[in-house]
Protein backbone atom coordinates (compact mmCIF):
# COMPACT_ATOMS: atom_id res chain seq x y z
CA UNK A 1 0.00 0.00 0.00
CA UNK A 2 1.28 3.45 -0.82
CA UNK A 3 1.67 5.91 2.00
CA UNK A 4 -0.69 8.91 1.86
CA UNK A 5 0.36 12.22 0.41
CA UNK A 6 1.32 14.89 2.90
CA UNK A 7 0.69 18.61 2.60
CA UNK A 8 4.11 19.21 1.01
CA UNK A 9 3.54 16.47 -1.58
CA UNK A 10 0.11 17.85 -2.46
CA UNK A 11 1.66 21.29 -2.94
CA UNK A 12 4.28 19.80 -5.25
CA UNK A 13 1.65 18.02 -7.36
CA UNK A 14 -0.38 21.24 -7.61
CA UNK A 15 2.78 23.03 -8.73
CA UNK A 16 3.36 20.36 -11.38
CA UNK A 17 -0.16 20.77 -12.72
CA UNK A 18 0.33 24.52 -12.99
CA UNK A 19 3.64 24.13 -14.84
CA UNK A 20 2.05 21.59 -17.17
CA UNK A 21 -0.95 23.80 -17.89
CA UNK A 22 1.37 26.67 -18.81
CA UNK A 23 3.82 24.42 -20.68
CA UNK A 24 6.50 25.95 -18.47
CA UNK A 25 9.78 24.05 -18.12
CA UNK A 26 11.35 24.65 -14.70
CA UNK A 27 14.49 22.55 -14.40
CA UNK A 28 15.11 23.54 -10.78
CA UNK A 29 11.67 22.49 -9.63
CA UNK A 30 11.70 19.32 -11.70
CA UNK A 31 15.11 18.26 -10.38
CA UNK A 32 13.94 18.81 -6.82
CA UNK A 33 10.72 16.86 -7.26
CA UNK A 34 12.41 14.00 -9.12
CA UNK A 35 14.33 13.50 -5.86
CA UNK A 36 11.20 13.53 -3.70
CA UNK A 37 10.91 10.83 -1.05
CA UNK A 38 7.36 10.13 -2.19
CA UNK A 39 7.16 7.97 -5.35
CA UNK A 40 3.91 9.58 -6.52
CA UNK A 41 5.60 12.98 -6.67
CA UNK A 42 8.49 11.47 -8.64
CA UNK A 43 6.07 9.71 -11.01
CA UNK A 44 4.01 12.83 -11.62
CA UNK A 45 7.15 14.90 -12.17
CA UNK A 46 8.32 12.49 -14.89
CA UNK A 47 4.83 12.57 -16.40
CA UNK A 48 4.77 16.37 -16.47
CA UNK A 49 8.19 16.51 -18.14
CA UNK A 50 6.93 14.20 -20.87
CA UNK A 51 3.75 16.16 -21.39
CA UNK A 52 5.58 19.48 -21.64
CA UNK A 53 7.82 17.74 -24.18
CA UNK A 54 10.89 19.93 -23.85
CA UNK A 55 14.06 18.04 -24.74
CA UNK A 56 15.88 19.62 -21.82
CA UNK A 57 13.92 17.11 -19.79
CA UNK A 58 15.89 14.19 -21.22
CA UNK A 59 18.98 15.14 -19.25
CA UNK A 60 16.97 15.47 -16.06
CA UNK A 61 15.33 12.09 -16.49
CA UNK A 62 18.55 10.28 -17.35
CA UNK A 63 20.65 11.98 -14.67
CA UNK A 64 19.83 9.27 -12.13
CA UNK A 65 19.59 5.52 -12.16
CA UNK A 66 16.18 4.15 -13.08
CA UNK A 67 13.81 4.43 -10.12
CA UNK A 68 13.32 1.33 -7.97
CA UNK A 69 9.57 2.00 -7.98
CA UNK A 70 8.38 0.35 -11.19
CA UNK A 71 5.50 2.80 -11.69
CA UNK A 72 7.95 5.70 -11.56
CA UNK A 73 10.46 3.91 -13.80
CA UNK A 74 7.82 3.09 -16.42
CA UNK A 75 6.64 6.71 -16.43
CA UNK A 76 10.22 7.94 -16.91
CA UNK A 77 10.58 5.68 -19.96
CA UNK A 78 7.19 6.83 -21.28
CA UNK A 79 8.32 10.43 -20.87
CA UNK A 80 11.57 9.76 -22.76
CA UNK A 81 9.49 8.27 -25.56
CA UNK A 82 7.38 11.42 -25.76
CA UNK A 83 10.53 13.39 -26.69
CA UNK A 84 11.07 11.22 -29.81
CA UNK A 85 14.82 11.81 -29.62
CA UNK A 86 16.98 9.33 -31.53
CA UNK A 87 19.87 9.89 -29.10
CA UNK A 88 17.93 7.89 -26.49
CA UNK A 89 17.76 4.72 -28.62
CA UNK A 90 20.88 3.13 -27.03
CA UNK A 91 19.43 3.72 -23.55
CA UNK A 92 16.11 2.17 -24.53
CA UNK A 93 18.02 -0.73 -26.09
CA UNK A 94 19.85 -1.30 -22.80
CA UNK A 95 16.51 -1.61 -21.00
CA UNK A 96 15.22 -4.21 -23.46
CA UNK A 97 18.39 -6.30 -23.35
CA UNK A 98 18.64 -6.28 -19.55
CA UNK A 99 16.93 -9.38 -18.18
CA UNK A 100 16.31 -7.60 -14.87
CA UNK A 101 14.25 -4.80 -16.41
CA UNK A 102 10.68 -5.01 -15.02
CA UNK A 103 8.10 -6.08 -17.65
CA UNK A 104 6.16 -2.79 -17.48
CA UNK A 105 9.36 -0.81 -18.01
CA UNK A 106 10.45 -2.97 -20.95
CA UNK A 107 6.98 -2.55 -22.47
CA UNK A 108 7.31 1.24 -22.31
CA UNK A 109 10.79 1.02 -23.86
CA UNK A 110 9.41 -0.93 -26.84
CA UNK A 111 6.58 1.60 -27.19
CA UNK A 112 9.02 4.51 -27.06
CA UNK A 113 11.06 3.07 -29.92
CA UNK A 114 7.89 3.00 -32.01
CA UNK A 115 7.52 6.73 -31.46
CA UNK A 116 11.10 7.46 -32.53
CA UNK A 117 10.62 5.48 -35.79
CA UNK A 118 14.21 5.74 -37.07
CA UNK A 119 16.29 2.96 -38.64
CA UNK A 120 18.23 2.66 -35.39
CA UNK A 121 15.04 2.21 -33.40
CA UNK A 122 13.81 -0.39 -35.88
CA UNK A 123 17.06 -2.34 -35.59
CA UNK A 124 16.66 -2.55 -31.81
CA UNK A 125 13.09 -3.82 -32.18
CA UNK A 126 14.14 -6.37 -34.79
CA UNK A 127 16.83 -7.72 -32.46
CA UNK A 128 14.21 -8.14 -29.75
CA UNK A 129 11.94 -10.09 -32.09
CA UNK A 130 14.57 -12.50 -33.45
CA UNK A 131 15.42 -14.73 -30.43
CA UNK A 132 13.12 -17.03 -28.50
CA UNK A 133 10.75 -19.85 -29.28
CA UNK A 134 7.69 -18.56 -31.14
CA UNK A 135 5.28 -20.96 -29.49
CA UNK A 136 6.10 -20.05 -25.91
CA UNK A 137 7.34 -16.49 -25.86
CA UNK A 138 4.74 -13.85 -25.01
CA UNK A 139 5.66 -10.72 -23.08
CA UNK A 140 4.26 -7.17 -22.96
CA UNK A 141 7.50 -5.92 -24.55
CA UNK A 142 7.20 -8.41 -27.41
CA UNK A 143 3.62 -7.39 -28.13
CA UNK A 144 4.54 -3.72 -28.18
CA UNK A 145 7.66 -4.37 -30.27
CA UNK A 146 5.51 -5.90 -33.02
CA UNK A 147 3.36 -2.78 -33.13
CA UNK A 148 6.29 -0.40 -32.82
CA UNK A 149 8.31 -1.94 -35.66
CA UNK A 150 5.26 -1.46 -37.87
CA UNK A 151 5.22 2.24 -37.06
CA UNK A 152 8.84 2.72 -38.11
CA UNK A 153 9.37 4.96 -41.11
CA UNK A 154 12.50 2.97 -41.95
CA UNK A 155 12.11 -0.35 -43.73
CA UNK A 156 14.17 -3.52 -43.45
CA UNK A 157 14.12 -7.29 -43.20
CA UNK A 158 10.61 -8.56 -42.44
CA UNK A 159 11.76 -11.99 -41.24
CA UNK A 160 11.75 -10.94 -37.54
CA UNK A 161 8.07 -10.08 -37.96
CA UNK A 162 7.02 -13.00 -40.17
CA UNK A 163 8.12 -15.59 -37.61
CA UNK A 164 5.53 -14.31 -35.13
CA UNK A 165 2.66 -15.00 -37.51
CA UNK A 166 3.18 -18.63 -36.45
CA UNK A 167 2.64 -17.94 -32.75
CA UNK A 168 0.04 -20.03 -30.93
CA UNK A 169 -1.31 -16.81 -29.44
CA UNK A 170 -3.80 -14.88 -31.59
CA UNK A 171 -2.87 -11.67 -29.77
CA UNK A 172 0.67 -12.06 -31.06
CA UNK A 173 -0.42 -13.11 -34.57
CA UNK A 174 -2.70 -10.13 -35.19
CA UNK A 175 0.03 -7.75 -34.13
CA UNK A 176 2.49 -9.42 -36.49
CA UNK A 177 -0.09 -9.26 -39.28
CA UNK A 178 -0.74 -5.56 -38.71
CA UNK A 179 2.98 -4.88 -38.68
CA UNK A 180 3.51 -6.75 -41.95
CA UNK A 181 0.76 -4.73 -43.60
CA UNK A 182 2.41 -1.51 -42.45
CA UNK A 183 5.72 -2.52 -44.03
CA UNK A 184 4.19 -2.34 -47.55
CA UNK A 185 6.83 -4.85 -48.63
CA UNK A 186 5.82 -7.10 -51.58
CA UNK A 187 7.81 -9.89 -49.92
CA UNK A 188 5.11 -10.07 -47.22
CA UNK A 189 2.32 -10.85 -49.70
CA UNK A 190 2.57 -14.65 -49.58
CA UNK A 191 2.57 -14.62 -45.77
CA UNK A 192 -0.42 -12.29 -45.64
CA UNK A 193 -2.37 -14.50 -48.04
CA UNK A 194 -1.64 -17.51 -45.82
CA UNK A 195 -2.71 -15.58 -42.73
CA UNK A 196 -6.03 -14.77 -44.39
CA UNK A 197 -7.06 -18.34 -43.48
CA UNK A 198 -6.13 -17.91 -39.82
CA UNK A 199 -8.65 -19.46 -37.36
CA UNK A 200 -8.86 -16.14 -35.50
CA UNK A 201 -11.30 -13.62 -37.05
CA UNK A 202 -9.22 -10.79 -35.60
CA UNK A 203 -6.13 -12.04 -37.44
CA UNK A 204 -8.06 -12.62 -40.69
Amino acid sequence: ARRPLGAAEIDDIARLEMLEDHRQFDSTEFARMLSSKHPEVRRRTAQTIGRINDKRGIGLLLAKLLDTDTAVAATVVWSIGQMRDSSTVPWLDSLLTNQRTPPTVAEEAATALGKIKTAGARAVLARLLVPGVVGSRDTPALREALLSIGRSTARGDIAPIVRWTKSKNAEIRWRATWSLFRQKDPAALSTLIAISKDPSPVVR
